[in-house]
């Protein structure tokens, strides 16, 4: 960009322009990246701009670094490229507003190079990388994060854990049974989105066995998403 004034005075600088690659199943790839904090000139945009050449360099003892998807996506499956000052032990989580988290993978033994974690479909505007503990005194240096929605995948929870939903398919009523971990919350919060990442539907839930009314949805696949007391469960349904 270049700027002359009345006095034929003129400035120059330079800046890149990242257009978002359309045909990319990577969720992540040039969407917006915010973080904790960053050492020098390794900026946390530079974890989704394709390139494994570049990273985000935080040298604190606990950092994070948040995407912001454009709008909600659907995925279960997220990809870390860390270098030799990766992060042992670290949580993935998900917001829809970016204040509000909900953790979604708890990792205990992160490595160097690729981390590859899979987990139930979930919706989210963020998706947060929040690092814990340190592999080395020199802080965290992260590559490169892909997101994506591998519909090849079936991650099973165990059958105490998994939240469970009748009829599928569903006509009018679609009866939803909590895991265990969410049989004692007060109440949860439920949220219906289509596969696109668009809402549709929110509610409460205040018993372990509760009927939601889905017969104002048009046919078609949807997630039925959970949260409760920081946990998290999901499960596809098809409306009739």
């Amino acid at each position: 960009l270049k700027a002359t004034d009345s006095k034929d005075k003129t400035a120059e600088t330079w800046f890149s322009v990242c257009l978002p690659d359309t045909t990319s199943s990577n969720l992540a790839l040039y969407r917006k990246a915010t973080a904790s904090d960053i050492f020098y000139q390794y900026y946390p945009y530079l974890i989704t701009d394709g390139k494994t050449s570049t990273s985000w360099w935080s040298f604190n003892t606990t950092a994070w670094v948040v995407i912001e998807f454009e709008k909600p996506q659907t995925f279960n499956k997220v990809v870390l490229n860390w270098s030799d000052k990766y992060a042992r032990k670290y949580n993935l989580e998900i917001s829809q507003d970016g204040e509000n988290w909900t953790s979604i993978a708890n990792i205990l033994n992160g490595k160097s190079g690729i981390n590859i974690h899979t987990f139930n479909a979930t919706v989210a505007k963020y998706l947060r990388i929040n690092c814990l503990t340190r592999s080395s005194t020199n802080g965290y240096l992260l590559n490169e994060v892909e997101v994506y929605y591998d519909s090849s995948l079936n991650v099973v929870p165990s059958r105490k854990q998994t939240l469970k939903i009748y009829p599928n398919p569903a006509g009018e009523q679609l009866q939803v049974t909590l895991p265990d971990s969410m049989g004692n919350s007060k109440y949860s919060q439920a949220f219906i989105y289509t596969l696109q990442g668009q809402l549709v539907k929110t509610l409460k839930i205040s018993s372990p066995v509760s009927q939601i009314h889905v017969g104002d949805l048009t046919a078609g696949i949807y997630l039925l998403q959970i949260t409760a007391n920081g946990s998290h469960f999901s499960q596809q349904f098809v409306k009739l």
